[in-house]
């Protein structure tokens, strides 16, 4: 029907529905689930859409951005949860990993309510990282600390090369711009002295995670998943 599955559980199921708006994205919901109920197979299934967003950037349930315009951009309705970023030392560079993450997306989205062509979007983001993302990157690198104490210049160096890893990894997500990123990273980490081939270059997911399955709440009657980590 058009859509595709970003993630999906016992207890939540994560859509992009490939509409352009969120009136057309209920409509494909609604039409959905319609379908699901009329099958025998699926008759015990109960969907419930729970949120709309008009940009959404997930990479797992641990790190994701959704995002609603609004005609202001005091009224943006945002949803974060980055997890990434508790592992970011430097609150600077915590706080610079979330404002280009969420400065990006909200380009984005003012593009797609803008522009009618799926291949302008492409073009648009293209130039995004190509300049934007590309400029921002770069002004971090060159502000980084060339005159501290050893351990406060290896804190910040630490912590600008997982903000690079991170923005890098979740951005090429996106099939438009992943070839662009990949060339980002690369400049960026030879800025760094950093070895692309080892495997401290490379993004690894962080933080532990040990999820209980089909665990039963005998309030509601219900099972699910639950991440205990």
């Amino acid at each position: 029907m058009g859509g595709r599955v970003l993630y999906a559980s016992n207890s939540r199921l994560v859509m992009c529905t490939q509409r352009s708006d969120i009136v057309h994205a209920e409509a494909f919901v609604n039409s959905l689930r319609a379908s699901l109920e009329q099958n025998p197979v699926f008759a015990s299934l109960n969907i419930q859409a729970i949120k709309f967003w008009d940009v959404l950037l997930w990479v797992d349930a641990n790190d994701y951005i959704g995002l609603n315009l609004s005609e202001t951009e005091e009224d943006h309705e945002l949803t974060v949860k980055l997890n990434t970023s508790k592992f970011i030392e430097e609150r600077r560079y915590r706080e610079l990993f979330e404002q280009i993450l969420i400065g990006y997306l909200v380009l984005v989205a003012r593009n797609v309510k803008t522009m009618g062509s799926v291949e302008e979007q492409k073009a648009y983001r293209s130039r995004l990282v190509n300049n934007e993302v590309s400029e921002q990157m770069f002004d971090i690198l060159h502000s980084l600390p060339t005159e501290t104490e050893p351990e406060d210049s290896l804190a910040a160096q630490k912590s600008v090369g997982l903000l690079v890893k991170a923005i890098s990894h979740f951005i090429a997500l996106d099939p438009a711009v992943s070839d662009s990123m990949r060339k980002l990273r690369y400049q960026l980490m030879c800025m760094m002295e950093a070895d692309e081939a080892t495997q401290e270059a490379e993004w690894q997911p962080l933080g532990l995670s040990y999820t209980l399955t089909q665990l039963f709440c005998s309030v509601c009657c219900q099972s699910s998943d639950l991440d205990v980590c």
